[in-house]
């Protein structure tokens, strides 16, 4: 008796009137040969925020099922995420369970877990043009605030030589996914596009994540809520289940 694993995915979008629902699924024979990823061909901004949104998506999902390493279902996430992305049939979600989020874990800085001297921090800095919307505020300890000032988030941690918790980077890629939609960049080809003044630096949204040993959902104070308890949002992309012949 051979174990037959089929995977379904899903490109049903839980979206605002940006975006319209739609549901594609198709299953795969799981007991087929694993091929050696290869990254895509990244022309465009759009390719470029897809490719990033993609790979966050498969640490997400590795994260929350507490896996070591990355298993075959997870490159088969990003894989088909990335693809629904750029064909359009499937798109980023809306900020509704990033807002969530907000509103349900312990008020501490985003950036390191503190729970003294909080302040509200944008995201995507005011002076550099970020949005002064709810969206694009986080919690921010006094001296991480200091220490970013006006930066670029990534910017910022790359400097410290440190990664976004990635839920985190979630919330940022989705305000820059949707600056970037707004202002008719998507179709624009990324060389160009890194030469333009925008609020935030394309060139420093990842592409290869850190090992999932040294990535965190989200960065929390101790004693408070686990990991696994972090209301998760799904990527569209359901994971395979046996199915025994």
């Amino acid at each position: 008796m051979v174990s037959r694993v089929t995977f379904v995915v899903l490109s049903s979008v839980c979206c605002d009137s940006a975006y319209c629902n739609c549901v594609i699924a198709n299953e795969f024979n799981m007991t087929a040969p694993i091929k050696k990823a290869r990254k895509p061909e990244i022309i465009t901004v759009s390719d470029h925020i897809a490719w990033s949104y993609a790979n966050l998506a498969r640490a997400d999902a590795a994260l929350q099922g507490g896996c070591r390493s990355y298993q075959r279902t997870h490159h088969i996430i990003r894989s088909r995420l990335f693809n629904g992305l750029k064909n359009g049939t499937m798109a980023i979600r809306s900020m509704y369970d990033d807002e969530r989020l907000k509103m349900t874990l312990p008020q501490a800085c985003c950036y390191c877990g503190a729970t003294d001297n909080l302040s509200i921090d944008h995201l995507i800095p005011r002076v550099r043009g970020g949005a002064d919307d709810a969206d694009n505020l986080v919690w921010a300890c006094r001296k991480c605030n200091s220490s970013k000032q006006g930066r670029d988030m990534l910017e910022w941690m790359s400097k410290k030589d440190g990664f976004p918790a990635i839920l985190l980077l979630r919330r940022y890629l989705k305000l820059v996914s949707r600056f970037c939609d707004e202002n008719g960049l998507m179709p624009t080809p990324l060389a160009e596009a890194l030469q333009l003044d925008l609020p935030f630096d394309l060139s420093l949204i990842p592409h290869s994540f850190p090992p999932l040993s040294e990535l965190t959902l989200w960065i929390y104070p101790e004693s408070s809520v686990d990991v696994g308890e972090i209301p998760h949002e799904t990527t569209g992309v359901e994971l395979p289940t046996d199915q025994g012949d």
